[in-house]
């Protein structure tokens, strides 16, 4: 009975961390930047936290399956640190021993030698060939400083339009994305990345998108217009969800239930014909 008890206790305890973690990245986070600060309207550890939150029980139901975590455009790794620390304090409230228990491996997709040139839609003061550039090795130097183990994450090196070839895409079909993480500022990167990613998704693919007010909600313009023509396209729809609150970067691709994709996981699982699911 007392083993019982303890059990009990530490869970109640680490439910209790958890919603204070959660509480104080809300009140530290939220669109406060500071003196040469960029200003963050998403809580980017809570945006994580939640998701795969949510797809780890719904992958425990059979609804949609739990998948790892894509990053498109590193610079210094700010992102790819803070998803591994959050993967970690996720891991730990729910029990698990550790991040690989939770199913969950990270990929960074960089240059590493900035920005491309910019295209015609891509202009903007601050945006030009070679900008936040970080080379590989300072990279994973800085992930090393971050207590990131280099075995949790792969990262696939070159300009997007030539190294997301159907070859990788192929290698990656067992390693589909359950989180992407949009960094690459510009409409025609970003045009890039969806259209090679569309293969790859299921429903319930969540989406970050962290410079989608690069060009102030114009439609024209960077993720919103590579997000609009991606939806025109088909099959599939890019949506706002509510898990980016009022800054509207968080989206999830949906087919309704309907692609080919989630056909072919609920076939995985067993599924098929089951409407219980």
């Amino acid at each position: 009975m007392r083993s019982l008890q303890d059990r009990v206790a530490r869970g109640l305890l680490a439910k209790a961390g958890s919603i204070a973690r959660r509480a104080r990245r809300r009140l530290l986070n939220a669109g406060h930047a500071g003196k040469g600060g960029h200003i963050g309207w998403l809580d980017y550890e809570e945006a994580i936290y939640r998701t795969l939150e949510y797809q780890y029980w719904e992958d425990q139901a059979n609804v949609i399956p739990i998948g790892n975590y894509y990053e498109f455009g590193l610079f210094k790794g700010v992102s790819f640190s803070r998803c591994h620390r959050t993967l970690r304090t996720l891991a730990r409230d729910l029990g698990l021993a550790g991040v690989k228990e939770l199913g969950v491996r990270m990929y960074g997709f960089d240059s590493f030698e900035g920005m491309p040139e910019p295209g015609e839609s891509d202009a903007r003061i601050g945006w030009g060939r070679g900008a936040m550039a970080c080379g590989r090795e300072q990279f994973q130097q800085i992930m090393d400083a971050e207590s990131v183990p280099r075995e949790v994450y792969e990262l696939v090196e070159g300009f997007f339009e030539n190294s997301l070839t159907p070859e990788l895409r192929a290698r990656l079909q067992d390693h589909k994305p359950s989180l992407v993480m949009m960094d690459c500022d510009f409409y025609s990167s970003t045009k890039t990345v969806l259209d090679w990613l569309r293969p790859l998704l299921r429903d319930g693919t969540f989406f970050m998108f962290d410079d989608i007010w690069g060009f102030m909600g114009h439609p024209d313009f960077g993720e919103l217009r590579a997000i609009r023509e991606f939806n025109a396209t088909g099959p599939g729809l890019l949506v706002p969800h509510y898990f980016g609150g009022a800054s509207q970067q968080v989206y999830v691709f949906t087919t309704g239930y309907q692609g080919d994709q989630y056909k072919e996981y609920l076939s995985s699982r067993q599924l098929v014909g089951n409407t219980n699911y």
